[in-house]
């Protein structure tokens, strides 16, 4: 049995993904978890500002009673130095082979992260909550975590977001999407590169709807989060609330057989893909700018576009050729079932860091 001590200083949703991996292993008997909470390294506690436009996400691990670990699940490319300096071996869930290889040997590539809790009530998920947050963010991050139906709050749960292929579904295409507001946010000043960022963005979805929309008519279901921002720019594609919020977006997914990613900020992956890949969903996505432990492959796991044109190439491509589908929904339950599902994916993070330790 391998001993786990989690370092704990950070509860953003960006890490529940890896915080249940080790909570099933513990509960499958493969590992011996105890939780610290980490009160000096808190950005809560200590008022750290964040690098410009990342959102945050970090994890110490004591593996063994020996090997130090950190967990980087932030969405760019950025590495946080004291963590690397403090860890034996450093896995960014934002790998990119070309940046980070050359800055040191010990970054290591994570996979695909999506937002997912458990089923049932768990304590380490309680007493993070109540220690990481205060006032009425404490009240609310104690009331998500009691609320495992999902009565009164909402969080995505496992037994919603993993699936088998369903083969026989009808021909469906969904693109739900959010925009990004390019000259201000909640969270952080923005530089004018990642202004431009957003616009750009912000374009390729709208594109994608519109002519996804035109191309496949009642086969094609897609719009824009219905923010201020978008009501006032993009009209036309704009969803309402009910249809968009995560609740009944998650629920939507089960019920389509092609799905669209394009990129996230700072060239990250986005949680749809993540989403798709464990739905076991036929996927039409943006360039990948990192890479993951599992390996995801163009072609197999999910066909490339550069333009909203091709875009709708590739889901025509989809469309008439049954075969293709079939055996990319197979490869992702496949490489969810290996790789992705919370588990695996940390237990593989697990065996690699004792592997290269020895």
């Amino acid at each position: 049995m391998l001993n786990c001590q989690l370092i704990v200083s950070e509860n953003s949703n960006h890490l529940q993904q890896i915080y249940f991996g080790f909570q099933l292993l513990q509960e499958s008997g493969l590992i011996d978890l105890k939780q610290i909470i980490d009160r000096d390294s808190s950005r809560f506690y200590n008022n750290k500002t964040l690098p410009f436009g990342a959102q945050s996400g970090g994890l110490k691990l004591i593996l063994n009673n020996s090997i130090r670990v950190y967990y980087d699940m932030a969405d760019a490319h950025t590495i946080e130095d004291e963590n690397l300096k403090w860890s034996d071996f450093y896995f960014k869930r934002s790998f990119n082979n070309d940046i980070h290889t050359s800055i040191s040997s010990k970054i290591l590539p994570l996979d695909l992260n999506y937002m997912v809790k458990p089923n049932t009530l768990n304590w380490q998920n309680l007493i993070r909550a109540y220690h990481l947050s205060s006032g009425i963010e404490r009240v609310k991050s104690c009331v998500r975590e009691l609320d495992i139906h999902n009565k009164l709050t909402y969080s995505p749960r496992i037994d919603e977001l993993q699936a088998k292929p369903d083969i026989d579904a009808p021909f469906k295409v969904l693109f739900m999407c959010r925009l990004w507001e390019p000259e201000k946010d909640d969270h952080w000043q923005l530089t004018k590169e990642q202004q431009e960022d957003r616009i750009g963005i912000n374009n390729v979805r709208v594109d994608c709807i519109r002519k996804l929309k035109q191309e496949f008519g009642q086969e094609f279901t897609g719009g824009l989060a219905p923010t201020a921002y978008a009501q006032d720019n993009f009209s036309d594609v704009v969803s309402s609330a009910a249809v968009t919020s995560k609740r009944n977006y998650i629920a939507q997914l089960k019920k389509y057989s092609v799905c669209i990613s394009t990129t996230g900020l700072a060239n990250s992956t986005g949680w749809k893909f993540g989403e798709y890949i464990a739905l076991s969903k036929a996927i039409v996505s943006e360039k990948l700018h990192s890479q993951t432990a599992g390996n995801i492959q163009k072609n197999i796991n999910y066909l490339q576009f550069d333009s909203a044109d091709e875009c709708v190439e590739q889901v025509h491509k989809l469309r008439s050729n049954k075969t293709l589908m079939e055996n990319m929904m197979q490869a992702n339950y496949d490489y969810y079932m290996n790789h992705l599902s919370p588990d695996k994916l940390v237990m593989s993070s697990l065996h690699r860091a004792i592997e290269l330790s020895q």
